[in-house]
């Protein structure tokens, strides 16, 4: 079986990008607290945090280089879909596309999805909604967007209206896009019924430094992941309490707001 089908939930992901890091957090933490010591000096020695996270010739100079001028968290990539990241600009694609209303369920021929050769892989009609390139454009098509529920809806794989749109979806690995700059773009091509064709190359992802979302569609995304767990009233607060941060005074006022 293909290392990329292995993990066929995604949970060691989640857990590697979601969970882990709060648990080591907690854990140190935990050990510091029960009187725990540890090495004195860890940015010395032949063997230190620069040489863990710099490999054998780091530079430290980096980490106070233009301090105060640069920002690194100013480049996050912050993701727009909350779906696999070579389908990012594949969606991105097809949210102008659906902008026209010819691109509907009933309208189409033919949906054609250039993709990079090294990475279609990872998300060609996969069992796993979230990664599931053809799945998600028929689901997007069907619905006139995507929401965090409807994505990870493992039920929608056997819709029969998504399944009508899926089987015209076709994926082309362009080997073009491999090498192409900025990373990850694709192509979607819409053939549709009364003989038009419409086409949109995604060249840098939303939600990237170089096409950053902005504050309304942040907000947006995180009630779509917030809402059902801490209800839409809370949620909202929340929100508008993070716009204000700088003057919420002690950060642990929003311990109400994050409790379900």
């Amino acid at each position: 079986m293909p290392y990329w089908e292995r993990d066929r939930e995604h949970v060691e992901k989640a857990f590697d990008f979601g969970g882990m890091g709060a648990r080591n957090g907690v854990t140190a933490a935990t050990m510091v607290a029960a009187g725990l010591t540890g090495v004195d000096d860890f940015l010395g020695g032949t063997k230190n945090l620069f040489t863990a996270v710099g490999g054998e010739r780091p530079i430290p100079g980096e980490l106070v280089a233009e301090l105060g001028t640069r920002f690194e968290i100013m480049n996050t990539s912050i993701k727009k879909w909350t779906v696999g990241s070579p389908l990012q600009s594949v969606l991105d694609g097809m949210a102008v596309l659906l902008e026209d209303p010819v691109v509907r369920a009933g309208k189409i021929k033919r949906i054609v999805v250039d993709m990079p050769a090294d990475r279609l892989h990872i998300v060609d009609n996969r069992t796993i909604p979230d990664i599931c390139l053809q799945h998600l454009v028929a689901v997007m098509i069907v619905d006139g967007g995507l929401t965090f529920a409807s994505i990870h809806d493992v039920t929608r794989m056997s819709d029969p209206k998504v399944l009508a749109v899926r089987k015209l979806v076709e994926t082309v690995p362009n080997q073009e896009l491999v090498s192409a700059v900025p990373a990850r773009q694709s192509i979607v091509t819409i053939e549709t019924t009364d003989g038009r064709t419409l086409s949109r190359r995604t060249y840098e992802v939303r939600g990237t430094p170089g096409n950053p979302m902005n504050a309304d569609e942040v907000a947006a995304k995180a009630l779509d992941l917030m809402a059902p767990i801490l209800g839409t009233g809370r949620a909202k607060e929340l929100v508008a309490a993070i716009y204000k941060l700088d003057s919420v005074g002690p950060v642990t006022g929003l311990r109400r707001l994050l409790q379900a």
